[in-house]
């Protein structure tokens, strides 16, 4: 339940793609914000516009750091008031001229100023529900998203929350409990969504009951976090969905939650070294000793989990496919990065037209005109769209199963060239199945 979004969330965080690269610049314009710009009675216009800067890198590195910037603006003129407008007007100015750019050619390259991942991310889960709720298999159409869809959303934002490092020590006790306790599934999604909400309020009123000077009141200062935390919750919860995707959308919350808990920590280590009374050392204690011998352990079973997975599926694609191969893949970013070989995404996440071939139940034509070669995903998502249009797999061949592409339930599929089209050169290992 629980355990199976750790490995997913260090992998998120570090595998150097666009999660990190926006986590970096998040940090650094909070990092900036805090102990540079508000410690200064009177910000210079070059520190107004740094602080711009800083702000339209992390919203160009990833379009949800809009929120990021509203609540960050809203922090601004919330502690200057007045004063504030004309340095919001410059920061926001510098961030719109450095987004300026990439609004343009995007209009420019694919037809619309703005990306159309989150429009794509709304529509795929809406897709992949049936699957993923089983209650929606069966029910009849809504004209809106339907409850259980957003319900659904909003229990598993919870529990990915409580795979956060302060949290999960806890969250996983709670899980092992359960699991002896044979509960049912859905009570015990419940209880440890419910576990979360405390914990999150607990580590609040332990933080603000006790606040910390450090040259004024730090966990203060993060005030507006909490409003963004609850921002990006709602936002793909019920407007954006992608719950599929959560491991790389809520990694904000987690940079937080370290900082939150870190003053939580050291509020604990000093209750232990003053007289606060036997039973508070004690709660004191068993919370630091916990973490102390768990949270390592968790941490280093986190990485052993070997290559990054879909690295596998790039592997398989180098040792079976020719240099000029095109390769269609929905889940793309991992194996679009690190293959050599063109790949093309058909999610619609970075591909206005194949959204659109998605919406109208044309993939199967997109791919044909685009003279994709290979199409590699995971078996449902395939039946589900590929497949799916015509009720069979005619005009491709099955070249390899999970146990070959390293990836559960992905399937790698052989696109025959159309008629008039000149095929792509195999490998003889595909050769043999193409032409047995």
């Amino acid at each position: 339940m629980l355990w199976g979004f750790g490995p997913a969330i260090v992998r998120q965080a570090l595998n150097g793609l666009e999660t990190a690269l926006a986590m970096f610049l998040l940090a650094a314009t909070l990092e900036y914000y805090v102990n540079v710009y508000r410690r200064q009675p009177d910000p210079s216009r070059r520190q107004t516009a740094t602080l711009g800067l800083l702000l339209g890198l992390a919203v160009f590195a990833r379009i949800d750091a809009v929120l990021f910037a509203a609540t960050l603006g809203g922090d601004m003129l919330w502690r200057g008031r007045r004063a504030a407008l004309r340095r919001a007007a410059i920061v926001f100015g510098v961030v719109a001229a450095v987004l300026a750019p990439w609004c343009i050619s995007s209009q420019l390259v694919v037809g619309g100023v703005w990306p159309e991942s989150g429009t794509a991310t709304r529509f795929l889960s809406e897709a992949y529900a049936s699957h993923d709720v089983p209650v929606l298999a069966h029910a009849a159409p809504t004209s809106g998203a339907p409850p259980q869809l957003l319900v659904f959303n909003l229990s598993r934002s919870m529990l990915l929350l409580g795979t956060a490092p302060a949290a999960h020590v806890f969250t996983r006790v709670a899980e092992i409990l359960l699991q002896a306790a044979h509960l049912e599934q859905d009570a015990a999604l419940y209880i440890i969504g419910s576990l979360v909400a405390l914990l999150v309020l607990g580590a609040i009123f332990v933080v603000h009951r006790q606040r910390l000077t450090r040259g004024g009141s730090m966990p203060a200062d993060f005030d507006f976090l909490y409003l963004y935390a609850c921002l990006l919750v709602a936002a793909y919860s019920f407007v954006v969905f992608g719950h599929i995707f959560f491991s790389r959308y809520y990694y904000p919350i987690f940079f937080f939650s370290i900082l939150v808990s870190a003053f939580a920590f050291e509020i604990f280590l000093g209750l232990v070294g003053r007289a606060a009374g036997r039973r508070r050392q004690g709660v004191a204690l068993a919370v630091i000793g916990l973490h102390v011998l768990a949270l390592p352990y968790m941490s280093w079973h986190r990485v052993q989990g070997g290559n990054y997975r879909f690295v596998n599926v790039v592997d398989w694609i180098a040792a079976h496919t020719p240099p000029g191969a095109r390769i269609g893949v929905f889940n793309s970013g991992a194996i679009g990065y690190f293959s050599d070989r063109q790949v093309i995404n058909l999610d619609g996440k970075v591909n206005p037209a194949a959204l659109r071939a998605l919406r109208h139940g044309g993939i199967r034509r997109y791919i044909d005109a685009q003279g994709i070669d290979y199409v590699i995903d995971h078996q449902w998502t395939l039946g589900r769209f590929l497949f799916g249009e015509r009720g069979g797999k005619e005009g491709v061949v099955r070249v390899a199963e999970e146990s070959e592409l390293g990836v559960r339930g992905w399937e790698a599929y052989r696109i025959l060239p159309a008629p008039g089209r000149e095929p792509v050169a195999a490998s003889p290992a595909l050769l043999s199945r193409l032409h047995p």
